[in-house]
């Protein structure tokens, strides 16, 4: 997803990502926005193969202005991938870089 986005203030306001092609997932890279590292937290990521039942892979806890999930070693598979600031706040991300290969 290039550029940035800003959702508006809400309940566990979130994004999802609909890749072209079900995979197996490499590495989630993640850049948060600067000037406000500490609103994208605690951000959970989320995995799913039908945009239905979701599995959680991990929940950022730390206002980084990055974050690159390394995903090799484990076995993940998805089509879908939804990011969810935890709370009552915005959701507002630079951008958000999904890596795999395709899988049938």
């Amino acid at each position: 997803m290039p550029g940035f986005f800003h959702t508006d203030k809400t309940v566990n306001p979130s994004v999802v990502l609909e890749l072209a092609h079900f995979g197996r997932l490499a590495a989630i890279d993640i850049v948060n926005r600067p000037g406000n590292l500490g609103r994208a937290v605690p951000l959970k990521v989320d995995v799913s193969e039908d945009g239905k039942t979701w599995v959680t892979i991990t929940t950022l806890d730390k206002p980084l202005p990055r974050w690159t999930l390394n995903l090799t070693k484990k076995n993940v598979n998805a089509r879908f991938v939804r990011l969810t600031k935890q709370g009552t706040d915005y959701l507002h991300l630079l951008n958000i870089r999904v890596y795999g290969r395709r899988r049938s």
